[in-house]
């Protein structure tokens, strides 16, 4: 048996318990879990995969203050900061140590001796063995912009596929994308381990302002009532599968004409990467007509970054 699942075997109905879940010396996944009347259904609140996305870290704190966890149908596990050596070294994606983007790995079956994958480990030991469904939540990082959103994956199996659909839906987030990308905490946990899981996207800039946790916190808690207590809300959504990136052929200055939540013409002009002399590089064009849904939020860019990512 696992650590979490003793732990919540062993809690009283009604009760709440911290600790860390220990990856090793010195590097550990703060968690919270609030167990209600019943554990028969376990939710798992994931955050700061990315280190500098810190909306969803207020939303669990948030909610722990919030939670009457005597009336709740379920037991819920909050990971707080997934990622705390990203965390604490305000890195927008990675795992310092290492240089490792941990939401692009959870699914590389290859074991390494490195932090990156020993996270990785201790998320898909731990968190996916006890949880029924997953929330990750995440946001624009240090460096991006974005409209808020919610992502499920299309590559899971029909039945997860149309839980994580109703979880994203319910959510009451305008924007969703149905995914079939691979490689992130909520894809393996979705694909690999049959557990319905989203992403919900809120937040940008590597800020954590009062009306984005507002929006997150409200995002949650639908979900979450959702799958506890069987309540959908009705929402209007507008469902994307399809999407593409367009990436800096130089390296240079990246200036921005068009802001995220706008919808793009084929052929239209997006950007422009020039020289910090001025000399025009490229332009950046709209190659399908689409919602733009992140853009990189700073001028100085490296050869090979992501500049836009329009869904469609």
């Amino acid at each position: 048996m696992t650590i979490l699942k003793e732990i919540i075997k062993t809690l009283e109905p009604g009760s709440i318990y911290q600790s860390d879940l220990y990856v090793r010396e010195g590097v550990s996944i703060p968690f919270t879990i609030l167990k209600g009347k019943t554990e028969d259904k376990v939710i798992g609140v994931t955050g700061a995969v990315h280190g500098s996305e810190y909306v969803g870290l207020k939303v669990m704190i948030d909610l722990i203050e919030e939670i009457d966890v005597t009336t709740l149908n379920g037991t819920l596990c909050f990971f707080h900061v997934v990622n705390m050596p990203g965390f604490l070294e305000i890195d927008p994606c990675f795992v310092p140590e290492d240089t490792i983007n941990l939401n692009r790995i959870f699914q590389d079956k290859e074991h390494k001796e490195i932090l990156s994958y020993q996270i990785k480990q201790v998320v898909q030991d731990e968190v996916f063995s006890v949880c029924q469904f997953i929330i990750d939540l995440h946001g624009g990082n240090l460096t991006e912009s974005l409209l808020p959103h919610c992502y499920y994956s299309l590559l899971a199996s029909e039945e997860v596929m149309t839980i994580s659909k109703k979880m994203a839906l319910a959510s009451g987030i305008p924007v969703v994308y149905a995914s079939h990308a691979t490689g992130g905490l909520y894809q393996s946990a979705s694909i690999d381990y049959g557990i319905p899981s989203v992403i919900l996207e809120q937040g940008e800039n590597g800020k954590c302002t009062c009306e984005d946790v507002r929006l997150l916190k409200e995002a949650v808690c639908n979900t979450m009532v959702y799958l506890l207590d069987g309540i959908e809300k009705e929402h209007t959504a507008t469902v994307f599968d399809k999407t593409y990136v367009l990436s800096s052929e130089y390296q240079g200055c990246w200036f921005s004409y068009v802001e995220v939540g706008t919808y793009v013409e084929e052929g239209q002009l997006l950007g422009e990467i020039r020289s910090v002399h001025g000399a025009l590089l490229q332009s950046v064009i709209a190659t399908q007509k689409g919602l733009l849904l992140y853009k990189k939020a700073v001028v100085a860019v490296e050869k090979d970054e992501s500049l836009v990512t329009i869904v469609y």
